[in-house]
């Protein structure tokens, strides 16, 4: 049984999976072409820890505001190829699941 999940995995669910990461990877890395993680974490977690969690969330609205319009529609791109790997992935794994523990054995 478990063959025949892991071709259905390779034949139905990898291939999807695999570009929704590509798509995934690709935005990132473009978004850190634009701008570094590094130092947007750092100033980040020096806000937070500085003052309050108010004071980050301020923060990050207010980089938000004062950004590049191509950072944000990357930053959209990579919160909804990343929706979509989750997604992917839960609904996967339910339904594995459900096949395997609504599988009997045969006698």
């Amino acid at each position: 049984m478990r063959r025949v999940y892991g071709i259905w995995f390779v034949r139905r669910v990898l291939p999807i999976l695999a570009l929704e990461v590509a798509t995934l990877v690709f935005v990132v890395s473009a978004v850190q072409s634009y701008m570094s993680f590094g130092e947007f974490f750092r100033n980040a977690i020096e806000r937070s820890t500085s003052r309050s969690l108010g004071s980050a969330l301020w923060y990050w609205t207010d980089m938000m505001m004062h950004t590049e319009h191509m950072i944000k529609l990357f930053m959209v791109g990579a919160a909804a190829a990343g929706w979509l790997v989750v997604r992917d992935t839960m609904r996967v794994t339910r339904q594995m699941r459900g096949n395997f523990l609504t599988a009997r054995r045969v006698s």
